[in-house]
């Protein structure tokens, strides 16, 4: 209950547990709460027990019983420091994604304010007259101005209705 109430950074359980196995409650908790960081303490007889807890809730380390108050709180400053590393990294991908973002749609903008069509004529060689024509998009944008990257600019964006619409 613990957990649905307020962010938690670290969770050790014991592998032995009275109602449910250590593993089967650290892989609730991976499935809850990714980010958080889970530790097992185990007395090591059961190599099954501690494939499932490695491969189902993804542990990040296991301790043996009996372990000292000196190295539990070792490998949970551990599990902390790794869990503030992929935090950041987080962080600087979100960063490096909306500054993505944000220059994709600087760009899309430019290239809607210079975009114009040009309307091509297409002769009918038989008839030797115009019999339509052909709208092609043009944008004087440098970075997007062909009309593959524009229409895949707009595509990535989620704005084709809105290039659909200016066209």
């Amino acid at each position: 209950q613990h957990l649905d109430t307020q962010p938690v950074d670290v969770v050790v359980s014991s592998a032995r547990m009275s109602e449910l196995r250590g593993s089967e409650f650290l892989s609730l908790v991976r499935s809850l709460h990714p980010a958080t960081v889970r530790l097992i303490v185990t007395d090591g007889g059961c190599m099954d027990s501690a494939c499932k807890a490695l491969y189902d809730a993804e542990v990040f380390r296991f301790l043996r019983r009996p372990c000292t108050s000196d190295e539990l709180i070792h490998c949970i400053d551990q599990a902390l420091d790794a869990r503030g590393q992929r935090a950041q990294g987080e962080d600087e991908q979100r960063g490096a994604q909306h500054s993505k973002h944000a220059v994709l749609t600087a760009a899309f903008e430019r290239a809607l304010e210079s975009m114009w069509i040009a309307f091509q004529p297409i002769v009918s060689h038989s008839r030797g007259q115009v019999c339509g024509y052909e709208a092609l998009v043009r944008s004087n944008d440098s970075e997007i101005g062909n009309p593959g990257a524009l229409f895949g600019v707009a595509e990535e964006l989620e704005r084709v209705p809105e290039l659909d619409a200016l066209i």
